[in-house]
């Protein structure tokens, strides 16, 4: 015969020792579980995600531009000083609506080409303008004002132009100061 009191305290330990388990969480850990869980540290971001190098423009050399074939017969180049080699050269086409192209250098693996944003093909050069490519890659060229004067003249074609060229990929970007010509 079983008695009473035996049957109830072994009822008891199993409910015990369920109660202690670590197999079913109580309902407070179980929302505490559901929250929005960390981020997870920079080690365990996955493998296609690499940080983006520094932006740091490269002078772009005849070799570099003869290997892109930038589409125009006339073209416009920022440099960051008088006789100094560019940063940005970009050609047009004279009287197109074909958007201006342009190149430049990031890394030592070769230029990028990057297109104008509008349709004006050489015409929209001489004042500079936003230039976009893949990879969030962007130039734009800003001039400050009037030509440059000078004593002689140098640029027959086009004056100078004193101007800053932003280049960058994404949130990262660089200025810099210095000269935008155009011409043949």
């Amino acid at each position: 015969m079983i008695h009473r009191p035996q049957v109830i305290a072994a009822a008891l330990s199993a409910l015990v020792l369920v109660g202690c388990s670590d197999t079913d969480p109580a309902p407070a850990e179980q929302a505490a579980s559901r929250a929005d869980p960390a981020p997870p540290p920079a080690a365990e971001r996955p493998a296609n995600e690499r940080p983006q190098p520094p932006v740091v423009p490269l002078e772009l050399s005849q070799a570099d531009l003869r290997g892109l074939q930038l589409a125009g017969e006339l073209g416009c180049a920022f440099s960051p000083a008088p006789g100094a080699a560019s940063l940005l050269f970009a050609t047009g086409i004279v009287g197109s609506d074909r958007p201006a192209e342009a190149a430049i250098k990031l890394t030592a693996e070769g230029p990028v080409k990057l297109t104008m944003d509008g349709a004006d093909g050489f015409d929209g050069l001489a004042q500079g303008g936003l230039f976009t490519g893949d990879d969030d890659i962007f130039a734009e060229i800003a001039t400050n004002g009037d030509p440059i004067a000078e004593q002689p003249q140098v640029a027959m074609e086009s004056p100078r132009y004193s101007a800053t060229l932003e280049i960058g990929r994404g949130a990262q970007s660089v200025t810099v100061d210095g000269i935008w010509e155009c011409g043949p």
